[in-house]
């Protein structure tokens, strides 16, 4: 399986707060291919997208958010819930 070191390499070097990129875009389309082999990379997205929620209403960028979004299919619900409930309603509510 030769794609998988470089998508590993690809996760562990995006950083979402600098990239231009949503990582979903580049990652999804291997996912009909290497859905199980993909879940070992989850934990290290999950970590990087909840660093990237941030909420500041007079500069907001949605992009981090709808990049967690488009996640929703892929990551079973109660870590989507634990993303959302860490990363961005905290920030959300100040």
């Amino acid at each position: 399986m030769l794609v998988m070191p470089r998508l590993q390499q690809a996760v562990l070097s995006w950083e979402p707060r600098q990239e231009t990129v949503a990582i979903h875009t580049w990652l999804h389309p291997w996912l009909e291919h290497l859905a199980g082999p993909l879940q070992q990379l989850y934990p290290g997205i999950r970590h990087k997208l909840y660093v990237a929620l941030q909420v500041n209403p007079l500069a907001q960028d949605m992009a981090p958010f709808e990049w967690v979004m488009a996640w929703t299919d892929c990551l079973p619900e109660p870590q989507m819930v634990s993303l959302l409930e860490g990363g961005f309603f905290p920030q959300w509510k100040q």
